[in-house]
C-alpha cells in the first residue's frame, strides 16, 4: 500500500512540474506556429511588391524573426515534454528495481514465496510498463489544449447582430448629417459635424485616418460615442446592415480577390447598372492592357493585383464601382496614382449614375468637384465650390 502511495504521489509530482509548464508552452508554440504561417502567406501573396516597390530586406529579416521565435517556441516545449518523458523512464527503472528489491528482501524473510514474488513482479511490472507511454498520451494531451485554447479565441471575435426585423431599407434620398459624432479609436479622436449632400462630388483635405472612419460610421461597422449619423432623415443604425453596406463602397488598397478579372467584375454588376464590364474597362483604359494578358478577361488574378500593374489593378477596381452603382463612393489617395483624363472620365460617370463621391485626394490638376470638404480633429468645412463659380 505504501509503494503504490509513494508511487502515485511521484507521478503527480513528475505532472506538477512539467505538466503545467507544457501546457503553457503549448500555446505559445501553437500562436507562433500559426502567425509563422500567416506571414508567410501574406509574404506568398504579396511577393511581387517586395520584389518591385517594397524592401526585401525587411522581408527576410521579418521572416527570420518570426521562424526563430517558432524554433525557440519548439525548443522551450521540448525541454518540458523531454524532461517529463525522463522523468517517467526513471520512475519506471527505479520503481521496478525497488520492486525487485524489497520482494527478494521478503522472500529472504520468508514473508513471501518464489511464486508470490513471480506473481507480485507480473502485476506490477504490467503496471510500471505503462508509464512512459503516458508520457506520450500527454504530448497529445497538450496539443488539445493547445487546440482548445485556439478556439476560444473565436470568443473575442467581434460580432455582428443580427439585423432587426424592422430595418428600414436604404433611403433613395443618401444625403448623410453627422450630428455631434464623436469617434475615438487607437488613442486617436475626432468630432464629425457636417452634412453630405447627396449626388456631390467632394475632395477632401484632411487626415486619411478619416477615411476609413467615416466610411465604417457610415456603414455602421464603427459606432459613435456621442452624436447621431441619419441617411435621408434615417437613423442609419436603423436601416438594414447589408443593403447599406452594398450602397457604400470604399476604395483605398490595392487588394484584390484571387480570381479570373473577369468573375471578378462579375461580383459587382448591380442589376441596374447603366454599363457592361467592357464599357467600364473602356472608361478607365484598360480594355487594351487586358486584351494583351494570357486569356484576356480570364486571366487569374493574386492579392496583390498581378499581373496587373498597381495603378491598373487600381483602375479595374474603379471599373468595380461603376458596375455596382454604389449611392457613395470613397477613394483614398491612392488613387491619385490614376491619369488625370480618366479620373476626369470616371467623376463624370460617377455624377450621371447618381454616386456621391468623396476622394480624399492631394493631387491639384482635377477641377470638377463640386464641394470641398476640410477635416480637423474638432471641426469641418464643406464649401459649395459650384455655387461660389456661378456667382
Amino acid at each position: 500500500m505504501l509503494y503504490c502511495l509513494a508511487l502515485i504521489l511521484l507521478i503527480w509530482l513528475i505532472w506538477r512540474i512539467w505538466g503545467w509548464a507544457a501546457i503553457n508552452t503549448s500555446f505559445s508554440l501553437s500562436q507562433s506556429k500559426y502567425y509563422t504561417a500567416s506571414w508567410l502567406q501574406s509574404l506568398a501573396v504579396t511577393n511581387e511588391s517586395y520584389r518591385t516597390t517594397l524592401n526585401p530586406t525587411f522581408a527576410i529579416e521579418e521572416t527570420d524573426r518570426l521562424v526563430s521565435e517558432h524554433i525557440a517556441c519548439q525548443v522551450r516545449h521540448f525541454r518540458y515534454t523531454f524532461a517529463q518523458l525522463l522523468s517517467f523512464l526513471f520512475l519506471y527503472a527505479a520503481a521496478s528495481a525497488i520492486l525487485l528489491g524489497v520482494g527478494g528482501w521478503l522472500v529472504i524473510a520468508g514473508e513471501l514465496t518464489l511464486g508470490q514474488l513471480v506473481a507480485a513482479e507480473l502485476i506490477m511490472l504490467a503496471i510500471l510498463v505503462g508509464l512512459p507511454q503516458v508520457a506520450g498520451y500527454l504530448d497529445s494531451f497538450f496539443d488539445v489544449c493547445a487546440a482548445v485554447e485556439e478556439i476560444s479565441r473565436f470568443r473575442e471575435v467581434e460580432t455582428q447582430l443580427p439585423a432587426k426585423a424592422t430595418a428600414v431599407p436604404v433611403p433613395k434620398d443618401f444625403t448623410a448629417v453627422f450630428k455631434a459624432v464623436k469617434f475615438s479609436r487607437f488613442n486617436r479622436a475626432k468630432t464629425f459635424d457636417f452634412t453630405l449632400p447627396a449626388f456631390a462630388s467632394v475632395r477632401v483635405l484632411g487626415d486619411p485616418i478619416s477615411l476609413k472612419w467615416l466610411a465604417e460610421l457610415m456603414r455602421a461597422n464603427y459606432q459613435p460615442e456621442t452624436g447621431l449619423i441619419t441617411i435621408g432623415g434615417i437613423d442609419n443604425l436603423e436601416i438594414d446592415r447589408q443593403s447599406l453596406r452594398e450602397s457604400i463602397k470604399v476604395i483605398d488598397r490595392v487588394t484584390l480577390l484571387p480570381m479570373t478579372i473577369s468573375a471578378y467584375l462579375d461580383l459587382f454588376i448591380s442589376p441596374d447598372s447603366a454599363h457592361s464590364k467592357q464599357q467600364a474597362l473602356t472608361a478607365l483604359g484598360l480594355d487594351e492592357d487586358i486584351a494583351r494578358l494570357h486569356k484576356g478577361l480570364g486571366a487569374k488574378l493574386s492579392r496583390s493585383g498581378w499581373p496587373l500593374t498597381q495603378p491598373q489593378a487600381i483602375r479595374l477596381k474603379l471599373a468595380s464601382a461603376l458596375l455596382a452603382k454604389p449611392r457613395l463612393l470613397v477613394l483614398g489617395d491612392i488613387v491619385d496614382s490614376v491619369e488625370i483624363g480618366v479620373m476626369e472620365e470616371v467623376i463624370s460617370l460617377l455624377k450621371q449614375q447618381g454616386t456621391t463621391l468623396l476622394y480624399f485626394t492631394k493631387r491639384q490638376d482635377l477641377d470638377t468637384f463640386s464641394h470641398t470638404l476640410e477635416i480637423e480633429p474638432e471641426s469641418q468645412r464643406l464649401t459649395d465650390i459650384s455655387a461660389e463659380a456661378n456667382s
